[in-house]
């Protein structure tokens, strides 16, 4: 899981606003053995900003006008029923999908809540690696006075030459 192109690159990446930079996002997803589960994820939540496994929902790449401080236009993601590798003929029709345009404020916000849940997470992360380097230092220490003792009585144990 770690070696995800979306778990390995800056985060940031797929949810740019240069339309470079949300090509390279597609890019990276090109070889991710979860592109057709993240795609169905955001189509099922109705993601309405990002790339998502190899899509975009992103208005930076609808539409040229669009960029910083200009309000998102609804672009949905990628139909499931289109024709490509992610889907096999054959399916019934797609339900309905309703893409929810958000305010680029609206999305920072909520951009700024997962990244303050990440930076908890990994704080208590940090504070766990703390707390088994000072048990391993205390069972070191202890380790260390043990054969300090066993090594004094050793040489109490020796015969002394004159």
């Amino acid at each position: 899981m770690s070696s995800l192109p979306c778990r390995v690159n800056d985060p940031e990446l797929w949810f740019a606003e240069l339309p470079q930079d949300v090509e390279a996002a597609k890019a990276l997803c090109t070889g991710c053995p979860l592109r057709a589960d993240c795609l169905d994820g955001a189509l099922e939540r109705s993601e309405p900003w990002g790339v998502w496994g190899g899509s975009s929902c992103s208005p930076a790449s609808s539409s040229p006008a669009s960029g910083p401080g200009a309000a998102p236009a609804s672009t949905p993601c990628p139909s499931p029923s289109a024709p490509s590798a992610l889907s096999p003929e054959g399916l019934p029709p797609p339900l309905e999908t309703t893409v929810h345009t958000y305010h680029p404020d609206q999305v920072l916000a909520l951009h700024h809540v997962h990244r303050a849940e990440l930076q908890r997470a990994v704080a208590a992360s940090r504070e766990e690696a703390v707390r088994r380097d000072r048990a391993r230092a205390v069972r070191l220490a202890a380790r260390a006075e043990r054969l300090a003792v066993r090594a004094a009585r050793r040489a109490l144990a020796r015969p002394r030459t004159a």
